[in-house]
């Protein structure tokens, strides 16, 4: 059961994730909820199938450009950098398994001891890449809490192929939404 409701919370946080980012970057492109999906299908369906955002960005870089009159400029700076520095979905999988493991072990958490492992989830997420790989990060988070990390571990590689996709959809779309603003404010300057 702390399985599922684990899947379904990160599913949960995924969705309200791209959805925000959906309705942003239509408020700030001025393009239909409509349009922007039948723009982003491809790019979002491309790094859920493969599990990786790097081969989204010339796709991306087109569609924003042609469909939603980004900056090519903006949006050859922007995506690269973004999807390869910044870990969102590191966040989510850190903070999941933080308290997801202390839900399951029935530890009551404090909201200092909660605010204090969101913290250190965000910095630690800097170096995420995959579960697999990030397996010490979650040592590093539960283990001073007194949460045993092995177990989640455990738990978090039968989803693996599951939320990796999840993530890596979800991380394009906030890239996204930032080249969009970058170019709308570039666009306001050179006015």
């Amino acid at each position: 059961l702390s399985l599922v409701w684990l899947l379904l919370m990160t599913l949960a946080i995924c969705l309200i994730i791209c959805a925000g980012s959906m309705i942003v970057m239509c408020l700030v492109t001025k393009t239909s909820i409509q349009d922007h999906l039948k723009a982003m299908g491809k790019p979002l369906y491309m790094a859920f199938a493969t599990g990786d955002a790097i081969p989204t960005i010339p796709y991306l870089t087109d569609n924003l450009h042609t469909h939603h009159g980004i900056n090519r400029t903006v949006s050859n700076t922007i995506l690269p950098i973004s999807i390869s520095l910044f870990n969102y979905d590191g966040v989510i999988l850190l903070a999941l398994s933080f308290i997801g493991a202390a839900s399951i072990y029935d530890v009551a958490l404090q909201p200092g001891t909660v605010a204090t492992a969101l913290l250190i989830t965000f910095l630690l997420s800097t170096s995420y890449s995959d579960i697999m790989t990030s397996s010490y990060l979650i040592v590093l988070l539960l283990e001073p809490f007194g949460l045993p990390a092995e177990a989640m571990v455990a738990m978090l590689i039968p989803l693996n192929p599951v939320l990796d996709a999840v993530f890596t959809a979800t991380k394009v779309y906030p890239v996204c939404v930032t080249a969009a603003i970058m170019s709308k404010h570039m666009d306001e300057v050179h006015q």
